[in-house]
C-alpha cells in the first residue's frame, strides 16, 4: 500500500501545471518556463521585380492563326462522343476563316460581336486571296497573345546559357488592360493568304489554311522579370527571340521566316 501511494503521488506531480490567464507553459528539459502570449503580425515578404515597357518592330510579316470557336466546338463534341452530321462535305467559307484567324484586341465578351462585324465588312468588299484589306482591318483593333511573346523568349534560351525551366518562372509578359490576354499591335499593311499545310496523324494529307499577314507591325508590352539577371542580359535574350524564335505561324523556330522582330525602344513602366 505505501508503494501504491508513492506511485500515485509521483503521477500527480508529473502532471503539467495549467497556465494562468495570459500565460503559456513551455517545457524544456523537464523545466516549466512561463511565457507571455503575444499576437504576431506576419507580413508577406516584398518581392522585387523588373518592370519595363518594350516596343518591338517586325522585321518580317506576322501571320495570325487563332484557334476558331468552330474548331473548339468540334473537338468538344468529338470528346463527348457526339459526332453529329458529317462535316466532310461542308463547303469551305474562306471569308469566315480569314475573320476567325485574327486576334481581335478586346475583352472576351466583346469578341463575338466584333468578329461578326469583321465578317460582314469582308463579305461586303467581296475579298479574295492576296487582296489588300488594310482599310478594312484599320477599323478593328488587333492584338498579339502575351503568351506567344513569352514562349518566344523561353524558346530563345536554347541558344544561350540560360535554363528554360528558370526563365519560365522569372519572365512574364503582362497583357494590356483593354484585353484579357493580348497586347495591342499596330500595322501598316494586311494581305489575305492561303497556305497549304500538311496534316499530322494516320490519315495525313494536305489542307488549306486561310490567314492574314500583317506587315510593318509594332507592339508594345510590359516585361516583368526577376532581378537575378541583369537588364542587358534580358534585352539580349529578347533580341535572340526576335531573330531565332519569332512569333506565331511559319516562324523561324518552326523552319519559317515570319514573325521576326527587334527591340526599338525600352522605357520605365508608368
Amino acid at each position: 500500500m505505501p508503494s501504491q501511494k508513492r506511485a500515485t503521488a509521483n503521477r500527480r506531480a508529473m502532471k503539467p501545471k495549467l497556465p494562468a490567464s495570459g500565460e503559456s507553459i513551455c517545457t524544456i528539459d523537464n523545466t516549466d518556463i512561463p511565457m507571455e502570449v503575444v499576437n504576431l503580425v506576419i507580413r508577406p515578404p516584398k518581392r522585387h521585380r523588373v518592370l519595363v515597357t518594350i516596343r518591338a518592330q517586325g522585321n518580317a510579316p506576322v501571320v495570325h492563326h487563332e484557334f476558331s470557336e468552330k474548331a473548339k466546338k468540334q473537338i468538344a463534341n468529338s470528346q463527348k462522343g457526339d459526332k453529329g452530321k458529317s462535316k466532310a462535305h461542308e463547303p469551305r467559307d474562306p471569308i469566315s476563316d480569314w475573320a476567325h484567324s485574327v486576334y481581335l484586341f478586346c475583352h472576351n465578351e466583346e469578341r463575338k460581336a466584333m468578329r461578326d462585324s469583321l465578317i460582314a465588312a469582308l463579305r461586303k468588299a467581296k475579298v479574295q486571296e492576296n487582296d489588300d484589306v488594310t482599310k478594312i482591318m484599320k477599323k478593328f483593333p488587333i492584338g498579339i497573345p502575351a503568351r506567344c511573346i513569352k514562349k518566344s523568349i523561353i524558346s530563345a534560351c536554347r541558344n544561350t546559357e540560360f535554363k528554360m525551366s528558370e526563365m519560365k518562372q522569372w519572365v512574364h509578359i503582362l497583357p494590356d488592360t483593354q484585353s484579357d490576354w493580348l497586347v495591342q499591335m499596330d500595322f501598316d499593311k494586311v494581305l489575305l493568304c492561303c497556305d497549304p499545310v500538311r496534316l499530322a496523324g494516320q490519315s495525313s494529307g494536305c489542307d488549306l489554311r486561310y490567314r492574314m499577314a500583317f506587315y510593318g507591325w509594332q507592339a508594345q508590352f510590359l516585361f516583368q522579370a526577376s532581378p537575378k539577371v541583369s537588364m542587358q542580359e534580358y534585352m539580349n535574350l529578347i533580341q535572340e527571340a526576335g531573330d531565332g524564335a519569332g512569333l506565331m505561324e511559319n516562324r523561324p523556330e518552326k523552319g519559317g521566316t515570319n514573325g521576326r522582330f527587334r527591340i526599338i525602344d525600352v522605357g520605365n513602366a508608368a
